[in-house]
């Protein structure tokens, strides 16, 4: 036993001392495996793995990437540094080296390397460069494939991204970086080809580089960043350079960029170089756009892309190269051509061949010749852009609108430079639906309707509609009661058509005299029912004058000569017409203040006063007196003869007198007056004490109102409107308070009556009267036709049979404005009781609408 081991462990040293990169490298027939655990009964020390193989742990990355002869993939297991002095190398077609989101470190030049003819992919993870570059693709004909791969140079060093010689090189998802005086990625073979999707590519000096000692390079990239970062004046993003000699030995050069951002202080310059450039943005960062010749290098600066040669000692440039620009946008020159000066300074300079269609630039390509259509300066980033003058337009997304749905005009598309030109408009849905044909839902029977259905073909919308019922067979003869006419079904005998009588006008069918009434009648146009009613008899015509007696007065028929209005004097005061003396009688008269008749009688004569005694006397200037017991009344009230008389200074009064703060009247006698007297036109009432009423006064059961002060003549009586208490009071012209109703300026109004509230005031508002409802404005006028109250709809009779203004119940055939009874078909349903029209709804067998008109 002892001795197996002392072999074993013989053999490990040996293993150690073979060579740097397989150092602790397992091979199939080694002794380590199955996950670098050691053969039973092996002691060694712990082992780290850093990459394994199909199946197989090994201790170093080359170890394992040679173990895959036939290809396969190598998964890193650690982060890794290669030997110092020593590069790694992939060496068999088909590996794929997973860094499993691990990295990679150089310990000598590059972190990893493609022997000649071997085709590759690392993918997942990092790499990290070493003394002057990070993958080395050394020799020809090699296929390398970078996906999710992050490559930059270390600390310290400035060593290219990856550098080429003539091989295919792919990246996907991929970030390269350079350091100082360095590129991203540097080609120096014949053929290479590039290809960058979703990239970012870094360099110091050029981001993208080709050698022109060589050519038939192609560079093709998408969605990708490329940024020259410092660099020198007259470095670029990319450089792609070429040579008279290279190119006709190797084919042109190519540049192939698709949705790609470059910037840097020449964004791109090709020599011998054809460009295809789509909806990329390209950005020269150097302001000061220049050209310098040089027939190993850049040439130009400020540029976003420049077609250049090698030309040198002032020999004028002639650039070979076909640029073709779709879409983007170019800050910086296009071509040496807008370079100032460029033609005063080389006389022969032949610009290479630009065809630009849209985009954006700094500078006008039409101007240039380089756009066939004219730019115009369009955008808040002062840019150059298709002017879409005179182009080709096409529509593009129209959408038609629908019965349901919102349609799109379409955008107009400019065919030259494939930007929206004019944008498009929403269109308001048709509305209009494709319906078919209806579909019977419910079949419709002679009382109750029946359903059908029909459906959109577009949008799938129905629409119901309800087929009529099919109706009864009305009879040919009507049949009718006092106020309707109908007709009956003659299968099940239903009333149909049922509607109040439609009279026509009235005909008198006996004249009416003065104290016979007469008749009149009229007929349902409809059905020929018949209405008579009574016409009241004319009454008498009285004559305008009064004729009299000493009795009474009267007034006489025109007509048939008849008394009428027979009724006794209404005598006035007294006038003494002859003062009675102590040697003759005196005469007096007065007059009936209806018909003008005067009565009139003498006075007896006076009889002289006795010394001592009593009686009337007469002083010189014509004033009377009265002597009571031998001597005269000074002042105040005195009673002779049954009668009052007021003395003032021993004169008899006579007129007004205001005595004690109260007014009364005395006559042409000096008796005081009472009750109801005329003065100066106005009517006093004199209380019973002789004193002028004033305010509400009950006189013979009638009220009467009698001014105030500051109402007028104070004391006298009131006609007309009076508002008294803030209630309004009508009294007639005998001034007697008026209740029930009464006519005033062509309007009616109602006083109240007796248990009405305040008797005799003015009501407003709904009334009853005689059982019948009216409607008070708040004037008290009385409306009639139709009246909207309390937001309802009331009919007050305008003139139809009955009382002017009493609310109407039940069918109407009135005008639809005035509410006068017409002739016409218009029929209206006031609801019993509450007397507001009936809308929207069916009233028996009858349908009156939403202004309360019968339509069905």
């Amino acid at each position: 036993m002892k001795k197996r081991i002392a072999k074993s462990l013989l053999a490990l040293v040996m293993a150690f001392s073979l060579c740097p990169s397989a150092a602790f490298a397992a091979t199939g027939g080694g002794s380590l495996n199955n996950g670098g655990v050691a053969p039973a009964g092996l002691e060694i020390a712990d082992t780290t793995y850093v990459a394994s193989y199909n199946g197989t742990n090994y201790t170093s990355l080359q170890g394992a990437l040679d173990a895959a002869t036939s290809g396969g993939v190598v998964t890193l297991l650690d982060n890794v540094t290669t030997p110092a002095g020593k590069n790694t190398w992939i060496r068999h077609s088909g590996t794929v080296l997973d860094l499993n989101d691990k990295e990679v470190t150089a310990g000598h030049q590059c972190a990893i390397g493609i022997s000649a003819g071997v085709t590759a992919t690392v993918k997942n993870g990092k790499l990290t460069g070493g003394s002057n570059r990070t993958v080395e693709m050394h020799k020809a004909w090699s296929a390398l494939t970078l996906k999710n791969v992050t490559v930059t140079p270390a600390e310290g060093k400035h060593g290219i991204g990856v550098k080429d010689r003539g091989n295919s090189l792919k990246l996907e998802n991929c970030t390269v970086k350079s350091k100082t005086n360095a590129g991203g990625i540097y080609d120096y073979g014949v053929g290479s080809s590039f290809i960058l999707t979703n990239c970012t590519v870094e360099g110091d000096w050029w981001a993208v580089y080709h050698n022109g000692s060589t050519a038939g390079f192609t560079l093709t990239a998408t969605d990708s960043e490329i940024t020259a970062m410092e660099g020198g004046k007259n470095t670029g993003a990319i450089y792609i350079s070429g040579s008279v000699e290279s190119t006709e030995r190797d084919n042109k050069n190519s540049i192939n960029l698709t949705g790609c951002t470059v910037s840097g202080p020449t964004g791109i310059e090709g020599k011998y170089t054809d460009m295809t450039l789509a909806n990329c943005t390209i950005t020269a960062t150097d302001k000061q756009a220049g050209y310098v010749q040089n027939d190993n290098g850049s040439t130009a600066s400020g540029f976003a892309v420049a077609s250049t040669d090698n030309a040198v000692d002032g020999a004028s440039p002639k650039p070979e190269g076909a640029i073709a620009i779709s879409g983007g946008t170019y800050r910086g020159l296009v071509g040496l051509s807008q370079l100032e000066g460029i033609n005063d300074t080389y006389t022969e300079f032949q610009e290479a061949e630009y065809e630009v269609v849209g985009g954006a630039f700094s500078m006008n390509p039409h101007e240039y010749k380089y756009a066939k259509y004219e730019y115009e300066l369009r955008g808040s980033d002062g840019l150059y852009r298709c002017a879409h003058s005179g182009t080709e337009k096409t529509v593009v997304g129209y959408d038609p609108a629908t019965c349901g749905n919102r349609g799109y005009s379409g955008n107009t598309v400019c065919n030259f430079c494939k930007e929206v030109a004019v944008f498009g408009h929403s269109i308001p849905a048709t509305g209009q639906h494709a319906y078919g044909e209806w579909q019977t839902t419910k079949e419709a029977t002679e009382t109750d309707p029946g359903t059908q259905e029909r459906a959109c073909s577009v949008c799938s919308a129905k629409e119901t509609q309800e087929v009529p019922a099919l109706g009864h067979a009305p009879s040919a003869d009507w049949q009718s009661d006092a106020s309707d006419h109908w007709k009956v079904c003659g299968r099940c005998g239903v009333e149909l058509e049922r509607a109040p009588h439609s009279f026509g006008d009235w005909q008198v069918t006996k004249e009416a005299a003065e104290t016979e009434p007469g008749t009149r009648e009229r007929s349902c146009s409809v059905c020929g029912a018949t209405e008579a009613e009574e016409l009241p008899a004319l009454g008498h015509a009285p004559s305008a004058s009064w004729s009299f007696d000493a009795n009474g007065h009267w007034k006489a028929c025109e007509r048939c000569g008849a008394e009428l209005e027979r009724a006794p004097h209404a005598y006035g005061e007294w006038r003494t017409t002859k003062e009675a003396t102590t040697q003759a009688a005196g005469l007096r008269e007065r007059s009936c203040g209806v018909c003008g008749y005067a009565q009139a009688e003498e006075t007896p004569r006076l009889s002289p006063v006795p010394e001592g005694g009593s009686g009337w006397v007469e002083s010189n200037d014509g004033e009377w007196g009265y002597v009571e017991a031998g001597e005269p009344v000074e002042q105040g009230w005195k009673e002779v003869g049954g009668e009052w008389y007021y003395f003032d200074d021993s004169a008899m009064q006579t007129g007004w007198a205001q005595v004690g703060g109260d007014w009364y009247y005395l006559e042409e006698s000096g008796r005081m007056d009472t009750g109801w007297k005329e003065v100066g036109g106005e009517w006093y009432y004199l209380e019973d004490s002789g004193k002028m009423a004033t305010g509400w006064q009950e006189v013979d059961g009638e009220w009467y109102y009698l001014n105030g002060a500051g109402e007028g003549v104070e004391g006298s009586m009131a006609t007309g409107w009076k508002e008294v208490g803030g209630e309004w009071y009508y009294l007639e012209d005998t001034g007697r308070m008026a209740t029930g109703w009464r006519s005033d300026g062509g309007a009616w109004y109602y006083l109240n009556g007796a248990g009405e509230g305040v008797e005799g005031s003015m009501a407003t508002g709904w009334k009853k009267d005689g059982g019948k409802w009216y409607y008070l404005a708040g004037s008290g006028a009385m409306r009639s036709g139709w009246q909207r109250l309390g937001g309802k709809w009331y009919l007050l009779n305008a003139g139809g049979p009955g009382p002017l203004g009493a609310m109407l119940e039940g069918w109407q055939r009135v005008d639809a404005k005035t509410g006068r009874p017409t002739s016409a078909n218009s029929w209206y349903y006031l609801n019993p009781g509450s007397g507001a029209m009936a809308a929207n709804r069916w009233v028996g067998g009858y349908y009156v609408n939403a202004s309360g008109l019968w339509v069905r």
